[in-house]
């Protein structure tokens, strides 16, 4: 399915492709609208939504603003938390590989995604084995 599809769809949320932003992308909570480069290759739009995903999914479980460091610092992990576990049952089910057996640097090279992600991808690994949280 396609990706502005299934953002409205499934959430209601628009997504606008946008030249020359200044970041990767934007959620726009108030107007349900998401903003993403559009000089982005399709793989990178993918991650750039999933985390923006995740501030709309994630941003209220946080106490205080995005303007506040501790507030916005825990938003970001939330959000960057919600991409990579997204993107890990993904490649995971796409690779037929078991959880048990991923190994992070592996994953986050072949989703180009940064080798500083691997304490996020260990604990979603070490919560998914162990059934904290549902595969």
């Amino acid at each position: 399915m396609n990706l502005t599809r299934w953002l409205k769809e499934k959430y209601d949320i628009k997504l606008v492709l946008i030249s020359e932003l200044e970041t990767p992308g934007y959620y726009l909570h108030s107007e349900k609208l998401m903003f993403v480069k559009a000089e982005l290759s399709d793989e990178e739009i993918t991650t750039v939504v999933l985390h923006e995903l995740g501030h709309y999914l994630k941003d209220e479980d946080v106490i205080g603003s995005y303007e506040d460091c501790i507030a916005r610092s825990k938003m970001e992990y939330l959000a960057n938390y919600y991409m990579i576990e997204h993107t890990l049952d993904t490649w995971c089910n796409t690779n037929d590989i078991d959880l048990k057996d991923v190994n992070c640097t592996t994953f986050l090279s072949a989703n180009n995604l940064s080798p500083n992600y691997i304490p996020i991808v260990e604990m979603i690994v070490r919560n998914k084995v162990e059934g904290i949280i549902k595969s």
